[in-house]
């Protein structure tokens, strides 16, 4: 994955997350959820952003929230699921 491609998603997001809370600037390996800083209901939220932001569809089975507990691991899973979809077309 590109590393550039990593930081930039990472940047999106977390001025996403910063419109939510402007209190709020993760480092890219911080803990969300365990930090109380996000919660299960806005990750519904965060879904919807990145899906519409990226042009990505999650399903069900992508609903892990270890996928969605950093910037980091964010990043990681936006680029999977674009090279996912890349390769379905």
């Amino acid at each position: 994955m590109s590393e550039l491609a990593q930081a930039a998603i990472q940047q999106v997001v977390a001025a996403f997350l910063n419109k939510h809370d402007a209190n709020l600037r993760p480092a890219p390996d911080d803990e969300l959820f365990a930090s109380g800083a996000v919660n299960s209901l806005f990750a519904i939220e965060l879904v919807g952003f990145l899906e519409s932001r990226y042009g990505i569809k999650f399903t069900v089975g992508d609903l892990d929230l270890n996928k969605f507990a950093s910037l980091h691991r964010i990043a990681e899973t936006v680029l999977a699921k674009q090279a996912a979809s890349a390769g379905a077309a």
